[in-house]
Parts: C-alpha cells; structure tokens; sequence
C-alpha cells in the first residue's frame, strides 16, 4: 500500500507543492481518501457507473439519466453508490435548480467525473501497466 501512496503522492502532492515530505498536508489527504478509493473502485457497479461518467467528461449526468442507463436499479442504491464514489473524490455533484429539465426530473443533482478522479484512474492505470511489466519481465 505504501507504494501506491507514493505513486500518488507523486502525482497529486509534489506536482502542485514541490514538496515530498511523508508527513505534509496532501500526503496526509491522499493516506486518508486512499482507503475510501479502494472502497469505491472494489465494486462493480462504480466502476461501471464511472465509466458511463467517462464516456463524456464534460457532460453532467442527471441523476435520471443515470438511474435510466442502470435501470432497473432502485434510487435509493444507485444514491448510495454515487455517494460511495463523491466520499473517494471520483465524482463531482452538483444542484442546478435553475435547469428546465427540473420540471421534468425531480432530482435536481447532476454528477461528473471529478478532475481527481481522472487523475487517480490514470495514476491507477499506469499502476497496473507497471506491475504487469514488473511481474512478466520475472517470467
């Protein structure tokens, strides 16, 4: 696990402060949320949730159209896992209480893909790509 720690602790705390302190503020963060990612990503209906979100970064997805692209999944579990993935920092919410399609949707929160979402499933991608070639070049 302290590996993965600093792999993020590489990408997230020394690119924005230049420090590579283990005890400085983002390290204590990314130790803390790293249990709460692991957590998110450790069931299959989030990641299947976040890849719909990846489709189109840019899009905020009503919770509606969310609920319809699981269907027939029930509002209260696919609140529960979108929740899961907004306590990790995957997903971004936001209420726009000024958009029409309000009138026809009563869920008034719409979810993206949050910017340390992207940046934890690439970190998470290069990862895995480091220890598959670690793991065939001792084959």
């Amino acid at each position: 696990m302290e590996e993965l720690v600093q792999i993020l602790w590489d990408i997230f705390g020394a690119r924005k402060s230049g420090k590579k302190d283990f005890y400085a503020p983002g390290r204590r963060r990314i130790v803390h949320i790293l249990p709460l990612i692991i957590t998110a990503l450790n069931n299959e209906r989030r990641r299947r949730i976040l890849a719909f979100l990846l489709k189109d970064r840019d899009t905020k997805f009503s919770f509606a159209r969310i609920k319809e692209e699981f269907s027939p999944i029930k509002k209260e579990l696919l609140s529960y896992h979108l929740q899961a993935l907004q306590k990790a920092w995957m997903v971004d919410r936001t209420v726009d209480l000024s958009n029409p399609i309000i009138q026809k949707d009563h869920h008034c929160s719409f979810y993206q893909i949050s910017d340390f979402g992207l940046e934890v499933l690439d970190c998470l991608t290069g990862f895995l790509v480091m220890i598959e070639k670690d793991y065939l070049s001792k084959r």
